[in-house]
């Protein structure tokens, strides 16, 4: 190539840098919206990270820095200028989110113009002092993967007791990823509401088909009869009622799996299978009974914007 040819080609570079960084600046402006919106809750997701992954397609580490810098420039506007400036790219910005405020924008996103991610890294470790690592989960093979999260001296402790009952249980030295893995099939055994109710459904089978003899031990057919610490049950969000009957709920539960069954529009039903409530379709206010079919699981995303509609409806209906 010639110099002309040289010229051209870095040219070229310099445009499709700046048009990058455009488009981060840009992608901060839709996360922003689609948060305002609450168009994740309206798609069948729960959370914005689900949202981003699954629909937009970014990687799980590149959702974490577009959200979490998002919702940063809601607080400090500069933060988000400074990337469409050029001055900063995503992943640096993520780093200086903890510290970053309002009364100090000027001067530390003015420093980090000039810092490398490690030297920022470093400032926040020494003002805050503790790391603050995120769990993360690496795929290794089809069947193995490697977790990545802190504990505190105590749980290290526990966990290492725990390695120690279960080698001398089995009579065989236990590792700690066997230990939690041990662990936690018998705690999902005992608590998950999904398998508490298939294992009362198989019992009234036994006892049906041979009524003379016993296969559970008393201890966990009263377990079983009690209602599942798993899933709150709530008429609406932050209100605690008093727990439905156990055959009610096992019910539900094996209907819905342990899974919030909020239906977008699109016909996608969300994933989400933590801070689970139950949902009377036609509230307790209005008659509405404590039955199956009146109950569904519902996240608490989605059983707070299932609330807001049931509450916009009554206030256009009253107007």
């Amino acid at each position: 190539m010639n110099q002309e040819e040289m010229e051209a080609t870095h040219q070229g570079n310099l445009s499709a840098a700046q048009n990058y960084r455009q488009a981060q600046a840009r992608l901060i402006d839709r996360m922003q919206i689609t948060e305002q919106k609450n168009l994740h809750h309206y798609m069948g997701y729960s959370s914005m990270f689900e949202y981003v992954v699954q629909e937009l397609k970014l990687s799980e580490q590149s959702a974490y820095n577009f959200i979490r810098v998002a919702r940063k420039s809601v607080e400090v506007k500069e933060l988000k200028e400074e990337i469409r400036r050029g001055h900063l790219g995503v992943a640096k910005a993520t780093k200086l989110c903890s510290l970053l405020k309002v009364s100090n924008q000027g001067k530390l996103l003015k420093e980090a113009r000039t810092m490398s991610t490690r030297q920022i890294e470093a400032k926040v470790f020494e003002e805050q002092g503790t790391p603050k690592a995120r769990e993360s989960v690496r795929t290794l093979g089809s069947d193995l993967h490697q977790l990545t999260l802190l504990v505190d001296s105590k749980t290290l402790e526990q966990l290492k007791l725990l390695q120690d009952l279960l080698s001398s249980k089995s009579k065989t030295p236990r590792t700690l990823s066997e230990s939690v893995q041990e662990a936690t099939l018998e705690f999902n055994r005992r608590h998950d509401p999904v398998q508490r109710a298939k294992r009362v459904k198989e019992r009234k089978k036994q006892k049906k088909e041979t009524p003379a003899k016993r296969f559970i031990s008393k201890t966990e057919e009263q377990q079983d009869s009690m209602p599942s610490p798993a899933t709150i049950h709530v008429n609406s969000p932050g209100k605690q009622r008093k727990a439905l009957p156990a055959r009610v709920l096992n019910a539900v539960n094996s209907r819905d799996g342990r899974r919030c069954a909020f239906i977008s529009v699109l016909g996608k039903r969300c994933n989400q299978r933590r801070w689970l409530h139950l949902h009377h379709r036609l509230p307790v206010s209005q008659g509405g009974k404590h039955v199956v079919d009146n109950l569904i699981t519902l996240c608490e995303s989605h059983h707070r914007m299932v609330h807001n509609k049931m509450e916009d409806k009554a206030q256009n209906n009253g107007a």
